[in-house]
């Protein structure tokens, strides 16, 4: 297992700046992650438009939402979420979700079916989570913000294992089928050559206002273009990431990223270009419509207009 830390900013002249940072706990068998959202509103259901989904996409997933406001459909469901609520959903592919607020936090566990817990029995359900689980789970995303920026890419940190262990057993309390884990269960050995690849694609993604290209990977990894294009599709497909290729990668994520920065209060086009590493507004355009996504300037009314209209009852 290792840390992947992606952050992507969009400093706002006198306004509130942007942010998305997800802080993850990768293993090949499960996923655990603290997703912080600033002053952005995030719909996959606009981003579906433009991307079919990736990367262990049958797997379930378990939510608890610390700050802001998610809103959730699956099939036949349809729920907003508060903070100290938990959403199970019996696979990830069903699911589009809307996150939003001025801070937004939330831990999102997804798991294979088997030895690392069941599938639940229901499709959609929702429950309050006491709050000492909210508490041990926060103690979680907090361990993985700080780690993750500080120490080395393997999870050796004890905070980050005891705070996953402790929110790992929490969950479990409440009902969500995941199969009991100790601390040396939970940690997964990685190669020298997966770390460097991990911490190399979290560099470029988190800094596209350089405008990642495959010749920077040649120089972190010291490799072909093919072995580089063969390398990242297998850690994709292995570790579950929404992306095949480095090309994929890179096109996927800055695109969605731009996308979602464009909801931010006072975000120009010209601006988020420059954010995810286009020349100008008019080639972030042309990006964006490539993949049947609106203009920039429209996005934020698009994203408003899928708006629930109310809550719905799961």
């Amino acid at each position: 297992m290792f840390f992947s830390h992606r952050t992507v900013e969009l400093p706002v002249p006198h306004g509130a700046s942007a942010r998305l940072a997800t802080h993850a706990i990768v293993h090949s068998a499960y996923r655990v992650h603290a997703v912080f959202r600033d002053n952005v509103v995030s719909e996959d259901a606009l981003l579906v438009r433009g991307f079919d989904r990736r990367g262990a996409v049958g797997r379930p997933v378990a939510t608890v939402l610390l700050e802001g406001r998610a809103h959730l459909r699956v099939p036949g469901h349809e729920r907003t979420l508060g903070p100290g609520e938990l959403c199970v959903s019996a696979s990830k592919a069903d699911i589009l979700m809307r996150q939003e607020g001025p801070r937004y936090r939330s831990m999102v566990w997804e798991w294979e079916p088997g030895a690392w817990g069941d599938r639940p029995g229901e499709p959609f359900a929702v429950r309050p989570v006491p709050e000492e689980t909210c508490a041990a789970l926060t103690r979680l995303a907090a361990a993985l913000r700080d780690e993750a920026v500080d120490a080395p890419t393997v999870v050796d940190a004890p905070a980050v294992v005891d705070a996953l262990a402790e929110a790992w057993a929490s969950l479990r309390a409440l009902g969500v089928p995941l199969a009991e884990a100790d601390r040396p269960r939970l940690i997964e050995p990685v190669s020298e050559p997966t770390l460097r690849l991990a911490r190399a694609l979290d560099a470029l993604q988190s800094n596209l206002s350089g405008v990642p290209m495959m010749t920077d990977l040649e120089r972190a990894l010291h490799l072909s273009v093919r072995q580089i294009n063969r390398l990242v599709q297998e850690f994709n497909e292995r570790y579950g990431f929404n992306a095949s290729g480095w090309r994929d990668t890179r096109n996927r994520w800055r695109l969605m990223m731009g996308a979602t920065l464009m909801t931010a209060p006072g975000a120009t086009p010209e601006a988020v270009a420059r954010a995810v590493g286009f020349a100008s507004a008019a080639t972030f355009s042309r990006a964006l419509a490539n993949v049947g996504l609106p203009p920039p300037g429209e996005i934020a009314a698009a994203v408003r207009a899928l708006a629930p209209d109310q809550d719905q009852a799961p």
